[in-house]
């Protein structure tokens, strides 16, 4: 009878046990976005020089009074050449 008893506990602990290792673990993972930062974008028209009512652009060269110019960030610089 002791042992009727004995065995009975034993298999209602085994039971339990088992029956708790067949549950299902969730693991929830959080991933936070980082925001998105829009800046606007500014592009500078590059720099011109005029001459009679016409733009050059900067390297461009040009002869004003029998001497050599180049255009160099909107001024004509002289290059010291005779044209």
């Amino acid at each position: 009878m002791k042992r009727a008893i004995l065995l009975t506990c034993l298999s209602a602990t085994a039971l339990v046990t088992i029956a708790g290792c067949g549950r299902t673990v969730v693991r929830e993972t959080v991933v936070e976005k980082q925001p998105v930062v829009q800046r606007e974008t500014i592009v500078q028209a590059p720099a011109m020089c005029s001459l009679g009512g016409t733009n050059f652009s900067t390297g461009s060269l040009s002869c004003q009074g029998g001497y050599e110019y180049r255009c160099n960030s909107a001024t004509w610089e002289p290059t010291g050449r005779m044209c």
